[in-house]
């Protein structure tokens, strides 16, 4: 037979386990969602430039191919390209003036603003 002192030893450690707890507060994180419409990926000479450049200047063309001259410039390369970037050539004809490129491979509302946005961005290769 049980004895009532273990009943009552039961109830004292149970009462005891029940208030002597502590609760854990748990802080729930929440992330601000990204606004996707301002997000911008940056274009890069090898992620969206070269084709430009392949298809409308340089090898497809040939206006602007290996071995052409040092006037037009050889673009079918990041190197021959970035120095008419950096004397200011391809900015003027391509962003500016809107004279080139003259290729029908080329999207005016939407290569010129690629290109214009990769020279804002400092015209980077990789």
């Amino acid at each position: 037979m049980i004895r009532p002192k273990f009943y009552i030893a039961v109830f004292a450690v149970s009462i005891l386990t029940i208030f002597s707890c502590e609760k854990d507060e748990v802080e729930v994180v929440t992330e601000e969602p990204i606004d996707t419409s301002t997000t911008v990926v940056v274009s890069t000479y090898e992620n969206k430039i070269k084709i430009i450049v392949d298809l409308n200047c340089g090898i497809f063309s040939g206006c602007h191919g290996e071995g052409a001259s040092a006037t037009a410039g050889d673009f079918t390369t990041f190197a021959g390209l970035k120095i008419d970037i950096d004397n200011g050539k391809v900015k003027t004809q391509v962003v500016d003036l809107e004279a080139m490129p003259v290729g029908s491979n080329f999207n005016p509302s939407t290569d010129r603003k690629v290109f214009e946005d990769w020279l804002l961005a400092g015209a980077k290769e990789n």
